[in-house]
């Protein structure tokens, strides 16, 4: 690219940021960023992107840039997350004013298991019919009354450890699929990819081989550590709906195995938020630790902090409990695991530091490392 473009991100070290970071980099733009954060999970990436990163904000870092691309975690009380609608209709009013924007060919595919969408789909009934939308409509287990052009109907098969294969049926014909991922969700999420590739004419062959070679991205549900038979994973997840789901999808694919939750809370505002909804969706663990809060960009706000200790009773007194110090829950993780437990550690800021560590210190117990 001549006469490179300069772009600097605010907040390159987030999850959304930094692989736009390196993308736009490996698109040929000159890339810098900045953080408060210097020791973020993403921070490697970058660096062996040969992206320059800055700590904090300061008006120097922009001199000569070009553009100026501003992560939604800088921007207070509009980011993109739950906390940013007042409501369930706000949300719905989202998705309605984003499907209207459809052009083109418009064709429209939705997840039939959803409820709010169902109601997204009745109340645009008249827009989606005027403008001559295609609505393709897939399930699993709720079939929604609607005309629409094309349905799926999915049937499960099996989940094991290694993946998930469902049989996808539609009029006369059905064919059979296997996803290198576990977990109904990942079932769902994969129908709205195969939908599509269908609708833009990819060989169904090719699409078969794509779903069975993929594992997986890395913090989601993601398999770091196998030790004598003790499974550690990683998972980004810091939304209650996010960490019930990936319970299930443990409990689906390892039956009958102990499961230690290792919750660190994302943010005051969000865990007083769902303050009940996390300690519903803990409860799927047999075991809970939960840890200190990583504040992210409510650092300086001076919020009245969370009761901790109140979430784990009401996870449950003789199951949950709050442990701040990392390496005391490494101490607690290493007494109680045992071959064949699972230990999930969840959390979006430094949690991915606390599986590490509980990882070298399970390889030194169990002697494979001196």
């Amino acid at each position: 690219m001549d006469n490179k473009k300069k772009v600097h991100f605010m907040g390159i070290c987030g999850s959304g940021a930094a692989p736009i970071a390196v993308i736009a980099k490996n698109m040929g733009f000159d890339v810098s960023g900045c953080d408060l954060n210097m020791s973020a999970y993403y921070n490697d990436a970058l660096v062996k992107n040969s992206i320059e990163i800055f700590k904090g904000h300061d008006l120097n870092h922009i001199q000569n840039v070009d553009i100026l691309a501003i992560s939604p975690a800088i921007l207070d009380i509009s980011p993109n997350h739950p906390e940013f609608f007042k409501d369930i209709n706000e949300v719905k009013d989202s998705f309605k004013n984003f499907i209207k924007k459809l052009k083109g060919s418009k064709i429209l595919i939705v997840n039939e298991d959803s409820a709010a969408i169902g109601e997204i789909l009745y109340e645009l009934k008249n827009w989606l019919k005027t403008e001559g939308v295609k609505v393709i409509g897939y399930y699993i287990n709720n079939k929604l009354e609607f005309p629409f052009n094309t349905e799926y109907r999915v049937k499960l098969n099996s989940n094991t450890p290694e993946y998930s294969s469902f049989k996808v049926i539609s009029e006369d014909k059905e064919n059979n699929f296997k996803i290198g991922l576990i977990g109904q969700h990942n079932v769902q999420n994969s129908l709205g990819v195969l939908i599509a590739a269908l609708e833009l004419g990819v060989d169904i062959d090719i699409i078969k081989n794509s779903f069975e070679n993929f594992k997986g991205i890395g913090r989601r549900l993601e398999l770091i550590a196998n030790i004598d038979e003790i499974k550690v994973f990683d998972d980004f997840a810091h939304h209650p709906t996010a960490v019930a789901i990936t319970l299930d999808s443990i409990r689906l694919s390892y039956p009958g195995k102990k499961v230690f939750a290792i919750f660190e809370p994302h943010q005051l505002s969000r865990t007083k938020l769902f303050f009940h909804e996390f300690a519903t969706a803990l409860k799927k663990a047999d075991r809970v630790i939960i840890t200190r809060p990583f504040l992210g960009r409510e650092a300086n706000k001076n919020l009245e902090p969370v009761d901790l200790d109140m979430l784990s009773d009401e996870i449950g007194i003789n199951k949950a409990e709050y442990i701040e110090n990392f390496d005391k829950i490494c101490e607690k993780i290493l007494s109680e695991a045992k071959n064949g437990d699972i230990i999930i550690v969840f959390g979006a800021g430094e949690s991915y530091k606390l599986s590490r560590k509980i990882i070298e210190l399970l390889n030194q117990k169990h002697g494979l490392v001196k």
